[in-house]
């Protein structure tokens, strides 16, 4: 993979536009968009340094002389998803985490706080909600298809 490659791949990994990398780095759409195609060889060290800076990787990597993704990439991925979600996209992104978080199989700590149930967890029988009388006979027999 040469530089254009590396360029386009570490700006899509960031969750840039071409026009918003470069804005930030003070160059026209139209300069990344040639740079991504490869339309200029010889682009300066200066822009290369701030290009390797904005998306998070050494200049090495964009030459394409070493392979190495900093091993934080991959942390930054759930980031660069979640930057992506709309706000109800991040509300439930959030709520999932956070369940995730009471199981101690998906948890780095070995006691995991636990909060409680929510109602709609919370086993409630028809018959109890109803206020219909049932006889002992019905309620044991339900007692036993519970159990």
């Amino acid at each position: 993979m040469g530089m254009p490659e590396r360029i386009k791949e570490r700006r899509i990994f960031m969750g840039y536009t071409q026009e918003e990398l470069g804005e930030k780095l003070g160059l026209q759409k139209s300069a990344i968009a040639k740079y991504e195609n490869g339309r200029v060889k010889n682009i300066k060290r200066s822009v290369i340094a701030r290009m390797a800076q904005v998306l998070d990787c050494s200049p090495s990597y964009l030459f394409g002389w070493n392979d190495e993704k900093k091993p934080e990439d991959e942390n930054k991925n759930i980031m660069q998803y979640y930057g992506m979600l709309n706000d109800l996209g991040k509300e439930t992104a959030t709520e999932q985490v956070r369940l995730l978080t009471l199981d101690e199989k998906y948890t780095k700590i070995t006691s995991v706080i636990r909060e409680t149930d929510a109602d709609y967890l919370i086993t409630n029988a028809a018959h109890e909600r109803t206020g219909v009388r049932i006889k002992e006979e019905e309620r044991l027999d339900d007692e036993n298809m519970i159990d």
